[in-house]
This record gives C-alpha cells, sequence and structure tokens, in this order.
C-alpha cells in the first residue's frame, strides 16, 4: 500500500542482479555469489553494459563539464 508504483525500470526485468524477497533467499543467493566467486551471470553482465554508458572514475569530471557548458551556452 505504501509502496512507490514500479516505473519503466523493473528490477527483475531490467536489473543488475537476481531480485529476492525472503531471508533465505537472500542468504542462498548470497552463497551462491560467493561461490561463484561474485561474478554476475552473463544475462546481468549485458544489462548492465547497455544501460551504463561509461566505466571508468570520471564521472564526475564529465558532469562538471557539462554544467559548465550549459552556464557558458555551448
Amino acid at each position: 500500500k505504501h509502496h512507490l508504483s514500479e516505473g519503466y525500470f523493473s528490477y527483475r526485468m531490467d536489473g543488475f542482479g537476481p531480485v529476492v524477497t525472503r531471508e533465505e533467499e537472500l542468504v542462498a543467493q548470497i552463497i551462491t555469489s560467493h561461490k561463484s566467486g561474485f561474478i554476475s551471470a552473463k544475462k546481468y553482465l549485458q544489462r548492465s553494459d547497455a544501460f551504463f554508458s561509461f566505466r571508468d572514475a570520471n564521472n564526475s569530471e564529465r558532469i562538471f563539464k557539462k554544467i559548465s557548458e550549459l552556464e557558458r551556452g555551448v
């Protein structure tokens, strides 16, 4: 009743890992992840790659440059 209704992003269909709703599922998923060396399943890696444009440490720099461009009217 008090939860936000689901928007365009579905954690089950678009998320970057399994969705669990019970404590037992969470524990089982943590154990499974540990056994796999915390390597994500291929489908989750593909989703992540499709969603994020960059995978680096330059996010703050890109944001700063865009804000500066907006301020200058570029």
